[in-house]
């Protein structure tokens, strides 16, 4: 077995090595140290297959000659990089391949026990430690340590003359000794929280710092250089990833939220397109915490508002609105628009779950949904796109402009579907509670204003005709059904079921005809068709109902009453007709005569 095992070793080692000779060092031109050079992708192709044959070996080696054959073959990639510029991504193969060992190694804990060492914990306490897991902390911490050093060498040694070579060389200095401690706390410590592996990535943050302003001093004032940018994303990278292994829950949300506006601050200083990429997938895998634990913490309390939720929704939403303000000037791309639409929805969650926590007492997984956190659900929602119509012009946000149309427009179904229908007292006969200070006001009449001030700053942001009309038509509905609700607390109490006598007929009547007139001055204040058109719908479907309804239903003075009332309303809106929209009999110009 053990002859095997170094002839599988001795071959991989081999071909890698006759890779390296022919295809490489014998082929490509030796490094100039002048300017960058076109890449041989053919012969990155071979090594990198090479490279893989090789871990095949590294896997199936022996615990003493496996670690000698995977450090032999970094070792050959960092100096190919080094060495031929032409194969210069060779030192990313490199870092690959270690987190591809680390990943593929044998860790036999159990079968080790008797061969155990003792060591001093992070608590300060003796432990035990079986020396296989010692082995495999000094075998991964040395290459980790190697690729770091490499990384900051040939950055430092490209700057400012070949750009891209020292980028190459920074993104293996930083985000391979980076994934490589991530890797190695996973298989050591089941990515539980640990004080030591957080010191570690805290103690990475410092050194790409560290070769951050080393790297400053070297780089041209004509251009700013890649490297420096890529080692100042490492150690907000790191930072984060220090975090994520030291905290848990609410303060881990934040601390990876802290880092979106850090990498933004960070492309002020050097605008390159990585840092964008980055502060989208780090808003990504943010958003992706908060659903994968949106309490945030065991214990949130019954605070309103200024509870733990603030701090874990709010800084993430926060980090992305000052991301996005800071990328406006930028073109707009896929990097873009994701850190503008979330911005977007952590806002939106903010609200959201701040509302349920409000009307829950704290219980974020509460089983229903009721009029009340219903209604200020679709009034945020509402203010929210109104807001968004401003931003995206402020922004130049096509993205922004078109979310929050969508928005709008499924606000809209919410408040229809959702209010006017599954949580309609009157089909629920859940209690309102006080007249004007219940669950109505909350569930029709702040959704009404808020859906009519969306209209208004729709048609001013110059928007469809149809989706203004949406808005001021669902804005119409909902505040005529909070009139019509009121009546009906007004005759029934707090529980709005049962029949209706003919008092309480009469008064949807003249609460119809009151609202038809009110909300026909208001169409023609605010020049709004929709409005008006709506007004003379409501105005028309209760004179009908007087006709058909009171007049077979309704008895003795209430009867009278409603026909008088209807009839001192059409003439009143003939008269406002004749004053506001046609403007009355014009005069001919120089006498009192009417004109013809």
């Amino acid at each position: 077995r053990a002859l095997a095992e170094l002839s599988r070793a001795i071959y991989a080692l081999g071909l890698f090595l006759l890779t390296a000779g022919v295809l490489a060092v014998s082929i490509d031109e030796r490094w100039p140290i002048a300017i960058d050079h076109p890449v041989d992708r053919f012969g990155l192709a071979a090594l990198a297959a090479t490279t893989l044959l090789v871990l095949v070996a590294f896997d199936r080696a022996s615990d003493s000659l496996g670690p000698l054959v995977l450090i032999v073959t970094l070792i050959g990639l960092v100096g190919l990089a080094w060495a031929i510029q032409a194969v210069v991504p060779a030192i990313t193969i490199a870092g690959v391949a270690a987190v591809l060992a680390a990943l593929v190694q044998g860790l036999d804990v159990a079968r080790s026990l008797v061969d155990d060492t003792f060591a001093i914990g992070t608590d300060g306490l003796v432990v035990m430690r079986p020396r296989v897991v010692a082995s495999f902390l000094q075998l991964h911490g040395a290459i980790g340590l190697g690729l770091l050093a490499a990384g900051f060498l040939g950055a430092w040694r490209a700057t400012p003359r070949a750009d891209r070579t020292s980028g190459w060389f920074a993104l293996a200095g930083t985000g391979f000794p980076l994934l490589l401690l991530v890797v190695v706390w996973g298989r050591v410590a089941g990515f539980e929280t640990h004080v030591g592996y957080a010191a570690v990535a805290v103690a990475l943050a410092v050194g790409f710092a560290a070769a951050c302003v080393r790297l400053i001093g070297r780089e041209s004032e004509e251009e700013p250089s890649l490297a420096v940018a890529v080692f100042v994303g490492g150690a907000i990278a790191a930072l984060g990833t220090g975090a994520a292994i030291a905290l848990e829950r609410a303060a881990l949300t934040v601390a990876l939220a802290l880092m979106i506006p850090a990498i933004a601050w960070v492309w002020r200083m050097r605008p390159i397109g990585a840092l964008r990429v980055a502060t989208a997938v780090t808003g990504v895998v943010v958003l992706a915490r908060l659903g994968w634990d949106p309490a945030i913490t065991r214990d949130i309390g019954t605070t309103p508002i200024f509870n733990a939720l603030l701090l874990g929704y709010g800084v993430p939403a926060a980090g992305t609105a000052w991301a996005a303000w800071v990328y406006r000037g930028t073109a707009t791309d896929l990097w873009r628009a994701i850190v503008e639409g979330l911005a977007l929805i952590f806002v939106g969650l903010l609200a959201l779950v701040e509302i349920r926590h409000l009307t829950h007492g704290g219980d974020l997984f509460a089983p229903s949904i009721g009029l009340v956190e219903l209604g200020l659900d679709v009034t945020t929602a509402f203010l929210l796109s109104a807001g968004a119509q401003r931003v995206a012009g402020r922004l130049g946000s096509r993205v922004i402009e078109v979310a929050s149309i969508g928005l709008s427009l499924f606000t809209c179904g919410i408040a229809i579907l959702g209010l006017v229908g599954a949580e309609n007292p009157v089909m629920t006969g859940r209690p309102v509670g006080h007249v004007m200070f219940g669950a109505l006001l909350f569930g029709y009449l702040l959704p009404a204003v808020a859906a009519g001030l969306t209209a208004r700053m729709a048609r001013l942001a110059g928007r469809p005709w149809w989706f203004v009309a949406t808005l001021a038509g669902t804005a119409y509905v909902l505040g005529f059904v909070w009139a019509t609700m009121i009546v009906r607390r007004v005759f029934h109490g707090e529980v709005l079921t049962g029949f209706e006598s003919d008092a309480e007929m009469w008064a949807y009547s003249a609460v119809w005809l009151f609202y038809g007139v009110a909300t026909l001055v208001i169409g023609l204040a605010f020049d709004s068709k929709p409005v008006r058109l709506l007004s003379g719908v409501v105005v028309t479907m209760t004179a009908a109902k007087v006709f058909l309804v009171d007049l077979a239903d309704v008895g003795g003075v209430w009867r009278a009453f409603s026909f008088i009332g209807l009839g001192l309303v059409l003439i009143g809106i003939a008269l406002v007709y004749q004053r506001f929209l046609f403007g009355g009999p014009k005069r001919t110009a120089g006498t009192g005569d009417p004109a013809p």
